[in-house]
């Protein structure tokens, strides 16, 4: 966690930047716990990145939080 926080105005330029370059069916949702969690909880990082992704239709952000991640592993 080079940003050192789970803190939504920390991630959300990065992740918001991830997204328009890559658009949401190439991002998905994830972590590197428990390494990162020397900056937060899991749940933290969760809700900033619900926060952040907030704007996004329902659709969009079925993909980032679970569609994406069972079509690219194949649950």
């Amino acid at each position: 966690m080079p940003l050192g926080s789970m803190a939504v105005d920390a991630l959300a330029p990065w992740l918001e930047h991830a997204i328009d370059a890559f658009g949401v069916d190439r991002c998905l949702f994830a972590s590197n716990f428990p390494v990162d969690a020397m900056h937060g909880s899991f749940d933290e990082l969760y809700s900033s990145y619900s926060a952040i992704t907030a704007g996004l239709g329902a659709g969009a952000r079925d993909k980032l939080f679970a569609a994406n991640a069972e079509r690219i592993y194949r649950y």
